[in-house]
């Protein structure tokens, strides 16, 4: 009996953990993304220094939660996400519209993919 209730908590616990985590990597995302379509909006309205203003605050934001989420998620994708922020920052930095606009795009991209493989669906089971 006491094999079965160790178990039973066990179980529970780690029912748990994962529910919290999944919850903390989406609101992080959204988090993320909604920074970055903004710094989109600001680039597409040529407005460099609010784009700039954004990214500090992505930057920021990032930096704090990087290692959080690396324990979440596999770390090329933390890296990927760091990498391009560093990107987008230079493209910012010289007013480079083309490149600042593929950069903040890719950023998108990567946190939609960091949220889209930690669902709760078939595919990412098995």
């Amino acid at each position: 009996m006491k094999n079965i209730v160790v178990a039973v908590s066990l179980f529970v616990v780690i029912l748990l953990l994962s529910f919290f985590s999944i919850r903390y990597l989406n609101k992080t995302c959204n988090k993320f993304l909604s920074l970055s379509n903004k710094i989109q909006t600001s680039l597409q309205n040529g407005s460099y220094s609010k784009a700039d203003l954004y990214l500090k605050s992505f930057e920021k934001d990032w930096y704090k939660h990087s290692s959080i989420l690396s324990v979440f998620i596999h770390h090329m994708e933390v890296d990927d996400i760091s990498l391009e922020v560093e990107r987008l920052s230079q493209a910012i930095k010289y007013k480079e519209k083309k490149d600042a606009m593929e950069s903040s795009h890719t950023l998108s991209f990567l946190i939609e993919h960091v949220s889209s493989l930690e669902e709760i669906n078939l595919e990412n089971i098995f």
